[in-house]
């Protein structure tokens, strides 16, 4: 896929304490990585992104897997040093709408950089043209393994039952 630097529209981002997280969704062609991160401090006034937690989760455009991140919208760290991100499924939502995804929620432990947690929207959570663009997990009293996660559907009021 060749990249094309101006379609590359950052819309999310998270910070650690050492980590800056930047989502890129694939609104347009040409953009390698749906989700980046750039080290701390950064030296340089126009830090470089790179993908994560490595180009291995990223799939092209060409040849989707779903399994991997597609086109990430929004993004946050829970109190618990855990990334959770929504992957829409959808491209060139701003020229050709495609969904060649289900909509899915992913979350990487960022002690380890692992993917810890991939939840893949059922077809009957997902209405048509549906888009899942943001969320919000909860946890309460510190129990980590207890954490809720809070979707939004900006574009047929879905719900997840």
């Amino acid at each position: 896929q060749q990249f094309i630097p101006q379609n590359v529209v950052p819309l999310g981002i998270a910070a650690s304490v050492d980590r800056i997280f930047v989502t890129t969704p694939r609104w347009k062609d040409g953009i390698p990585a749906s989700l980046s991160v750039i080290d701390l401090p950064a030296f340089n006034q126009s830090p470089v992104l790179a993908p994560y937690p490595n180009w291995e989760a990223q799939t092209p455009i060409t040849i989707p897997e779903c399994t991997r991140l597609l086109s990430v919208y929004r993004l946050i760290i829970d109190e618990c040093n855990r990334l959770w991100v929504i992957d829409s499924g959808i491209v060139n939502a701003l020229t050709n709408l495609q969904q060649l995804c289900p909509p899915k929620i992913v979350a990487f432990d960022l002690a380890t950089d692992t993917q810890i947690l991939t939840y893949q929207f059922p077809a009957n959570q997902v209405l048509q043209g549906s888009l899942h663009t943001n969320l919000v997990v909860d946890i309460r009293n510190g129990e980590c393994n207890r954490a809720f996660v809070y979707v939004m559907d900006v574009w047929r009021n879905g719900k997840l039952l």
